[in-house]
């Protein structure tokens, strides 16, 4: 019996996949997706075996140098699946509405709670293991293992998604039992944002730079004795990377004890979770229901700062923005996130404040400038991200309220028109001080600062029109959580096209600039540079505002038309 409920949870959750994407999607979206990601991980299985085919031709180091990669590598995939599966199981297990049809089945909650677990790591770590394929696969061709190898390697990964993924359903299952599930998500966000900072410090502790800086140690044997020292060898991820590395070489054909050690903590982990599933789930479900207020005080200033913040606007515009602040600030989820940008600039400025930059051979001038225009395009991309994140879900999380909207005086026009200004001058304002930052700690001359800085807010246009865009073009109303809007077909052709945008620019961009760079320190007596220069930033500022004009008009006219959602 206990299979059969199993297997019927098993059973609707495949019927509600191919019932949202298989049926509900056009076939060309799906092949398109299907060649982008192949495409995607062949390349990532190129670059992998080109630096692993590099390090095994180093003598000496380039076994350590592998080894070390391996275990950077698992350890992120075991702290990822950790904190994506601490998201799932909330939704799947406490928050997800189909939740009151299956606890009104005969199906019991033992069965519920393990067949929702199953679900959950399989949601947080598929996507994951995608990615670590050709990671293995660049291993598995440059050393040529043995089979059993591969016997390992599958047992062992397997292990080790299920090691973390109970381990997110463990934490999950004790923090709702404290408190509100909807509060948890408040404190899962901040956990988010911590355990970011963590990884983070640990990978600077790691100093991955001093695996190919052997000057920096006094001595060979001081070298080999830092690549070969154990890091962080009480987790499930270095045990699998020392089993693993024994079998790549031959010597794992036996059960070693960090293998044993392994299978062990998943039942051990396992069993726990069931013992707390018995004991603390159904007080979680029953705090699930709770809600929660919000101070008055709050909600006074909140109103305050939005009034002020939409002054420049018309006041149907301002009405509209207005609603969207408030309820930007009231999901805890969203504005948290805010602290994580705040993490992410922070440590996006130190690396450029720390680089070494007097110790290179290249000219400094030259080298100053060159990097401050690699730092448009990153960026650029940082602003096309927060696009995908805060930008395009803009429509969508107008909800099923949406037909109000378009019924109203204001119209869609405007209602596109305002969300569009008012994220153009947020990440315009965010992009230029990201800029102006790290080309302070570049030194870089006043015609270079204008230069980029001029070009970054043509981009930033162009981003935010295009996210817009196919927000309207893609909208979902109807969502669980918006977490299923920025990761949809629409966010991912949006990214695209950010993508090849930022792309196109800079490359327009880099011959004239180049020419500049090298005149500046004599090398170049090339007249009519100064001339290229303001030709292709002029035909970057068309490409940019053109193609930002032409996807919101597709948009609106996208949402005009649109009938049922």
């Amino acid at each position: 019996m206990y299979c059969a409920e199993l297997k019927t949870l098993f059973w609707i959750r495949k019927q509600s996949f191919l019932n949202r994407y298989m049926v509900s999607t056009n076939k060309k979206k799906f092949v398109f997706m299907a060649i982008t990601t192949f495409v995607v991980l062949s390349l990532i299985l190129i670059m992998c075996l080109r630096v692993l085919i590099h390090f095994k031709s180093t003598p000496l180091i380039g076994d350590y140098l592998s080894k070390q990669l391996l275990s950077m590598v698992y350890l992120v995939v075991f702290g990822m699946i950790i904190f994506s599966t601490i998201n799932t199981s909330l939704m799947n297990l406490y928050i997800s509405k189909d939740l009151e049809f299956l606890h009104a089945s005969p199906i019991r909650i033992d069965s519920l709670f393990v067949g929702r677990g199953i679900i959950s790591i399989f949601d947080s770590s598929w996507m994951v293991l995608l990615f670590l394929v050709p990671i293995l696969s660049a291993y598995g061709i440059a050393y040529m293992p043995e089979a059993h190898f591969y016997v390992k390697l599958i047992l062992l990964s397997l292990c080790l998604v299920l090691i973390g993924g109970y381990t997110g359903i463990i934490i999950t299952t004790l923090l709702v039992s404290a408190l509100p599930a909807k509060r948890v998500r408040d404190v899962v966000v901040i956990l988010g944002i911590v355990f970011f900072i963590i990884v983070y410090l640990l990978f600077r502790t790691m100093r991955p730079e001093q695996l190919v800086n052997p000057d920096s140690f006094t001595d060979v044997a001081d070298y080999l004795s830092y690549l070969s020292s154990p890091y962080m060898a009480a987790l499930p991820s270095r045990w699998v990377v020392e089993v693993l590395w024994d079998s790549i070489h031959g010597s794992g054909r036996v059960i070693s004890i960090p293998e044993l050690l392994t299978y062990n903590t998943l039942l051990l982990i396992f069993v726990l979770s069931i013992i707390l599933s018995r004991h603390l789930y159904r007080l979680g479900l029953f705090k699930a229901l709770e809600g929660r207020g919000r101070h008055q005080k709050a909600g006074k200033v909140l109103e305050f700062l939005s009034k002020i913040v939409t002054v420049p606007y018309p006041k149907e515009m301002g009405s509209i923005l207005i609603k969207d602040i408030k309820l930007f600030f009231r999901d805890n989820t969203q504005w948290t996130q805010l602290l994580l940008l705040g993490a992410l600039i922070f440590v996006y400025i130190y690396n450029f404040s720390v680089l070494p930059l007097h110790k290179s051979p290249v000219r400094m001038d030259f080298l100053q400038n060159t990097l401050a225009f690699l730092n448009l395009g990153l960026t650029s991309f940082i602003i096309s991200a927060l696009g995908a994140r805060f930008v395009y879900p803009s429509i969508s999380m107008e909800g099923e309220g949406f037909w109000l909207l378009k019924s109203s005086p204001l119209g869609v026009k405007q209602l596109v028109i305002a969300k569009f200004f008012f994220h153009y001058m947020i990440l315009s304002a965010l992009s230029l001080l990201l800029l102006t930052i790290s080309n302070v700690f570049l030194n870089v001359d006043k015609s270079t600062m204008i230069l980029t800085s001029t070009t970054v807010i043509l981009l930033t246009f162009a981003i935010v029109a295009i996210a817009i865009g196919f927000g309207c073009m893609y909208p979902v109303f109807r969502y669980e959580s918006l977490t299923n809007v920025v990761t949809g077909f629409g966010a991912f052709i949006y990214m695209l096209f950010s993508s090849i945008l930022i792309v196109l620019c800079i490359v327009i961009e880099a011959g004239p600039l180049y020419s500049i760079f090298v005149k500046g320190i004599g090398i170049s007596k090339e007249e009519g540079v100064i001339t290229n220069l303001i030709i292709s930033v002029l035909i970057v500022a068309v490409i940019c505002i053109g193609s930002g004009f032409y996807f919101l008009r597709k948009g609106i006219l996208s949402l005009e038309n649109i009938e049922d959602f």
